[in-house]
Parts: structure tokens; sequence; C-alpha cells
């Protein structure tokens, strides 16, 4: 006998001896797994039929571990271009599985005996996948640390996925055996439909398009999925994707500190202030350089007092100074966020824009804002000798939502283009004469006003530090 037939001889002799050693209840291939033996049996007759004459499987296996000579490559013949791993659980060879590519397959996975995860949380998402592409209900009656078992949530149907560890050495989630025709039917509703996956599977969709209406997304879902959500889902999905667009707001509170430290950081010369009460947040002032600059440099002797309410879960307002450029169009001077508009909040704020624009002789400086609560006062006591008017514009737009009709709105235009004393107030007159409680209303020192800032309402919903980038960047193409 040669050396070669006595190493066969031997290696043949010792493979019964390695079978008996690797023995686990976990991973007993007796116990239901015939698909898995038949995909191992099919593929150990290719592995045979790859070799040359008529060596038996153990000889193939020998010469494939380099006993009789040269390697033989692994990936020879290969034509198919999916992910492929090896069992080496046994010494019977290497035999190649296809893996799951998450990248690829993920939400149209192709379920098969042998298929490889990475875990069994990647299993579970792609049998949920599954289940939602074909309209099926599955659900997994056996979930632990060892076997995953996943069947239809319909009882009486015979679809069913085992799946557990390769071997007790490769932590590795294979599928043993399927069962993947359904005997029941299709649904219209799947719990697994979560707003969660929702948000993920559509979240470039809510990236490019923030303003993705509610029955626009039941429409896609109804579309792509045949399956029809409620407006609630709907609000819920879209929420909590453009939380994640736009950031955690209350995450982004605690990052202000840094947002203000990179702003003064990348503009040089630009006045950042974060105003804190005992380590509570009370307001965040930003005046950019280059608009401090531009105000001296060509705009008018003139601004513009305007706030705005936001609309996120931990409201405030934002407040904002606004000049006249010589296009005579708005050109932002500087904006704030705070918690509440009052005297205190605008002083702060005037205070901070007046030593940036540096307005020490208020004189021939012009004012105009609202009649919001506490500007009045504020504007008395920062810019003393400024000449200060209110915008007619946006006193009759709440003035018109109580008082109708185009006579009462001819007669206010008429008052506000009035240029002596006495033709004011004989238009005055002439609306008290059509409605005596209109006359009372333009007295009123506290009447709601409308917001002048409205390039900033796409970012008044946002987190705060996501709301001042935006404002920040509209800011930056005005200059």
């Amino acid at each position: 006998m040669s050396d070669m037939e006595g190493v066969l001889n031997s290696n043949v002799q010792s493979l019964p001896h390695v079978e008996e050693e690797f023995v686990d209840s976990d991973y007993d291939m007796s116990s239901g797994d015939e698909d898995y033996q038949e995909v191992m049996n099919e593929q150990r007759e290719k592995s045979r039929g790859k070799q040359a004459g008529d060596l038996s499987f153990a000889q193939a296996s020998c010469v494939t571990q380099g006993v009789g000579g040269g390697d033989v490559s692994e990936s020879e013949n290969d034509e198919s271009d999916e992910l492929l791993t090896e069992s080496d659980s046994n010494g019977e060879g290497h035999i190649r599985f296809a893996e799951f590519n998450e990248e690829k397959e993920l939400y149209n996975p192709r379920l098969r005996v042998g298929m490889v995860f990475r875990d069994f949380d990647q299993l579970k998402k792609a049998c949920r996948n599954w289940g939602i592409k074909h309209r099926f209900q599955l659900w997994f009656p056996q979930n632990d640390k060892k076997r995953v078992i996943c069947a239809c949530h319909n009882k009486k149907c015979s679809f069913r996925i085992y799946a557990a560890h390769m071997s007790k050495d490769n932590p590795s989630v294979q599928i043993k055996s399927a069962n993947l025709d359904h005997s029941c039917g299709k649904v219209f509703s799947n719990f697994h439909v979560t707003s969660r996956w929702l948000a993920t599977k559509y979240f470039d969709k809510f990236k490019a398009d923030p303003n993705w209406s509610y029955n626009g997304i039941i429409k896609q879902v109804k579309d792509d999925q045949g399956i029809t959500i409620s407006h609630m889902k709907a609000w819920r999905t879209k929420n909590l994707a453009m939380r994640w667009v736009n950031g955690d707001e209350a995450e982004q509170y605690t990052k202000l500190s840094m947002y203000a430290a990179e702003l003064r950081q990348s503009n040089p010369g630009t006045t950042v202030i974060l105003w804190r009460d005992e380590g509570v947040f009370q307001g965040f002032y930003v005046c950019l350089k280059p608009l401090k600059d531009a105000f001296w440099s060509g705009c008018r002797p003139f601004i513009g007092f305007d706030g705005c309410l936001l609309k996120g879960i931990y409201g405030g307002q934002v407040l904002s100074a606004i000049g006249i450029d010589p296009n005579d169009c708005i050109f932002p001077l500087a904006y704030a966020v705070v918690l509440t508009e009052s005297r205190q909040t605008w002083t702060w704020f005037m205070e901070l824009l007046r030593d940036d624009l540096e307005i020490w002789n208020s004189k021939y400086i012009t004012i105009m804002s609202d009649r919001q609560k506490g500007l009045k006062r504020a504007v008395e006591d920062i810019f003393p000798d400024a000449e200060h008017r209110n915008c007619v514009r946006h006193i009759y737009t709440n003035f018109r939502e109580k008082f109708k009709g185009k006579t009462l709105k001819d007669y206010l235009w008429n008052a506000a283009r009035a240029t002596y004393v006495q033709r004011f107030n004989y238009w005055l007159g002439e609306i008290e004469k059509e409605s005596l409680e209109a006359r009372r209303w333009l007295d009123h020192q506290d009447r709601p006003h409308a917001s002048w800032t409205r390039y900033i309402l796409d970012a008044r919903d946002k987190g705060i530090i996501t709301m001042l980038e935006m404002i920040k960047m509209k800011s930056m193409r005005r200059i």
C-alpha cells in the first residue's frame, strides 16, 4: 500500500470518531431539519463532482485540505454574485451558503434553507420584511438565544421557518428548515408596519420633501405595500422621521454652548450670546459680522423690530431686527431666541443690538414695530431719541379679523397716509362714525401682532439649533 493510500484510509477510519465527538442537542440535525440535510447533501454531491476520478467523499475532503498536494480554489467555477459563507463545523469539507445581504435585500428578502445571517435580530428583521412584502402576517412563537421559529399568525397555515446557530463554535445564524408556502390568504394590515418601520423605509423621502402630506404618506404606503394606515400612524411616522432629519429638540438645547463656539470660530467678529439664569436657558442672540458692517455701509438709518411665535415642543419666541437696504429690500441685522416676549427680553435684545451697531445717538434712527408687549417701553429705554412708529399694514391684518368691510379699510389707510395732524384726526373721526368699537380698538395699546419675519416661518417648528442655522443661511443670502 502506498503512503498516499495509507493516509486516505486512516482519514476514513477517523471520520466516525470526529462525528461522535460533536454531540449537542441544540445542534442535532436529527430533530426535524430534513431540509437542511438535503441542502448539505446537495452541496456535498457538487463537491464530489468537482474532484477528479472516482475518489470517495473522504478522499476528496483530504485533497481539499491539501494533504495530497496543491490547494483547490473554493471560488472556482462560481458564477453567483451572492455573498457566501463556509461551513467548517465538521471534517467533511467546506460547504458554501448564501449570506443575507442587508444592504440590497432588506426590504425584498429572498429566504431559503441554508441562508446565513449575522444574528437573530437580522433574521427576524428579514422575516418581518418578507411578510410585509408578500402581505402575510408573521410572528415568532419561539424566540430565544439558541433558536428562532417564524410562523404564520394563522395557526392553520403551514408556513414555518426554523433557524439556529450554525454550530456551537459559530455564532452566525442559519435557516435550518423552511416551508415558505402559505395555505392562508393575504392580509391588508400588518402589525409589523409600525411608524418606526415606515419612518426608516421612507426616510430619504421625508428628507427630500419635509412638507410631505399625511394623505400622500397614506397613498404611498397603500401603493407600495398594499396596506392602509391611519392618519394617526401617518402623523407619528412623519413626526419621527422629521425628528431624525432635524435632530432631537431636547438634545439640541444641551449643545448650544458648542454651537455658539463654532459660530464665533467660523465667523470672526460675530456676536453670539448665550443667556442663562442659574443654568436655565433664557435666550440666544446672534449678530453676524457682515450684517453689522453692512448696516452703516449702505442701509438706511431704519430698524424694524418684530417677534415670531415658535411651534416646537418647548415654545418660545424669535426676536428679530431688520433694516432696509438701498434696493428697498428687507435686510436682517440680528436675531434671538427667548422663552417669552416681555419688556425684559426686548431690553436685553436691544441693548446687544445697540452695542453691535454702535448706535450711541438714536436721534437719527427711525424704529418701526407692531404693538408688541413690552416693546414700546424697551424702545423708550434703549433708543430714547428715536422716531418710533407702528406698522399699519400689520395693524390692519389684525384689524380686519374683527372689523370687516371696505369702508373701514379705506378710512384706516387714509388716516395712515395723512401728512398732518388735522387730516389724521379727520379720518379717525370717520372710523368712529362707522364703528365706535373699531375706533376704540385702534386706541388699545396691547393689540395682538402679526409676524413680520415671514422668511423664518418654515424654521420655527424645528429644533433650536436647526432653526438658528436656517435663519443664518437665509440671512447670509442677503449679504
